[in-house]
C-alpha cells in the first residue's frame, strides 16, 4: 500500500472532527486523517516582493493559508520501481492521508489585514495515532477501505453528539422558564429523545464495524448509555423532585434501545 501524507501547516483549523470511542462518556475528539476541508480565506501566499531572498512558499491545492509538506512511503511493489518512474497513486491500494499542524503566522505578522491576527485553532481536537496490527483480523487488502468508511461513520457520531447536546440545551432553557406541560417544552423533550435514538443507532453501526475488523462478524456490542436522555431526567429531578408521588430518577425512564 503506497501512501502519501500531506502535512498541512495552516493558519486556520480545518480538521474534520470524529469520535471513535463509542462507549466513553467523556469522549476524545480526533481529526479524521483521511479527509480535509477545502478552505479559501483572506490569507494567501505573500506576494513575491514581500518574500525574503531565497525563501520558497509551496502552494496547497486544498487551502489558501497553508504551507504543505508531502511525505511518500511506498509498498514493496512500489519500491521495485525507480523513484522517478513510480507514482504512489499508481498503487492498487493507494492511501492519501492528511495531517494538520498549527501555523501561527503565514508569512510575516505585518502582512496580515490587522495588526494582531493569530491562528484560529481548536485545542480540543487531536491527531489520532492508530495501529491496527494488534487486532485487525480481516483481509489486509481491505484495511484502508474499511478504515476510510469507519472514520466517516465516526464523523457522523460527532455530528449527532453535537446535535443531541444542542437539543438538550434548548430543552433545558425552556424547562427553566416554561410550565412543564407547555407544548414547546414537550416538543423539545421529544427532540432530545429522537436525537439520542439516532446517536445510539450510529454507535451501534460503528460498533459493528469495529467488531467486523476484529474478526467477530458484523455484530453489535450492547450497553450504550443514553446519556443525554439521562441528563434530561436528572435535570427534571433537580427541578421538580417528585411528580405525582413518583421520584424522577434516570432508572425510571424507559431505556432507548
Amino acid at each position: 500500500m503506497c501512501r502519501k501524507i500531506i502535512i498541512h501547516q495552516m493558519h486556520h483549523d480545518v480538521r474534520i472532527p470524529m469520535i471513535c470511542d463509542v462507549f466513553a462518556e467523556q469522549q476524545e475528539v480526533y481529526a479524521n486523517p483521511r479527509r480535509t476541508r477545502y478552505h479559501q480565506c483572506e490569507l494567501s501566499h505573500p506576494p513575491p516582493g514581500q518574500l525574503l531572498l531565497n525563501t520558497w512558499y509551496p502552494t496547497c491545492e486544498y487551502h489558501s493559508c497553508c504551507m504543505p509538506i508531502v511525505e511518500i512511503t511506498c509498498c514493496d511493489a512500489g519500491l521495485r520501481y525507480d523513484d522517478d518512474d513510480h507514482e504512489p497513486e499508481e498503487c492498487d491500494y493507494f492511501v492519501l492521508e492528511h495531517k494538520h499542524e498549527r501555523l501561527e503566522y503565514f508569512g510575516c505578522p505585518e502582512d496580515y489585514p490587522v495588526s494582531y491576527c493569530p491562528a484560529t485553532w481548536s485545542n480540543d481536537i487531536y491527531e489520532i495515532d492508530r495501529n491496527w496490527d494488534d487486532w485487525y483480523r480481516e483481509d489486509w487488502e481491505r484495511l484502508y477501505e474499511w478504515e476510510e468508511v469507519l472514520f466517516q461513520e465516526c464523523e457522523t457520531i460527532y455530528i449527532l453528539e453535537e446535535e443531541a447536546k444542542t437539543h438538550f440545551l434548548v430543552w433545558r432553557d425552556l424547562n427553566r422558564w416554561r410550565n412543564w406541560r407547555d407544548r414547546l417544552l414537550v416538543q423539545a423533550e421529544i427532540h432530545v429523545e429522537q436525537a439520542q435514538k439516532r446517536l445510539i443507532d450510529q454507535k451501534e453501526l460503528v460498533s459493528r464495524m469495529f467488531n467486523w475488523g476484529r474478526g467477530d462478524g458484523f455484530v453489535c456490542s450492547s450497553g450504550f448509555v443514553p446519556i443525554w436522555w439521562m441528563r434530561l431526567w436528572a435535570e427534571k429531578e433537580d427541578m421538580y423532585g417528585e411528580l405525582n408521588g413518583v421520584k424522577i430518577r434516570p432508572e425510571n425512564l424507559q431505556c432507548i434501545s
